[in-house]
């Protein structure tokens, strides 16, 4: 984190500069086509969790995951998985997280 005031200036500058980049390019929300209606893709609440052995007989050896680790506790979630379900929450070192693909 900037510790400087300026850093900061420069920091909110450069975020400033990204979002109307982004607006240049955005799609009119008229072009937004809406494919699955609301709550169509369940999101995965209280995930279970198997060991790395375990896991190592249904997942493949390259199997992409999201990879997050806190302190002495570690997780991978499966890329493949997320892809039907795009959003787990969980819980870790207690406090809630929402994983996202």
């Amino acid at each position: 984190m900037p510790s400087h005031p300026a850093a900061w200036i420069l920091l909110f500058g450069a975020l400033a500069s990204l979002v109307s980049a982004q607006a240049a390019w955005a799609s009119p929300a008229e072009e937004i086509v809406t494919v699955l209606p609301r709550d169509a893709i369940p999101s995965i609440d209280a995930p279970r969790f198997v060991s790395a052995q375990a896991a190592g007989k249904f997942m493949a050896l390259d199997e992409m995951v999201i990879g997050l680790e806190m302190e002495d506790e570690a997780r991978a979630y499966s890329v493949p998985l997320l892809s039907t379900h795009e959003i787990v929450n969980d819980r870790l070192r207690g406090r809630t997280i929402a994983v996202t693909w």
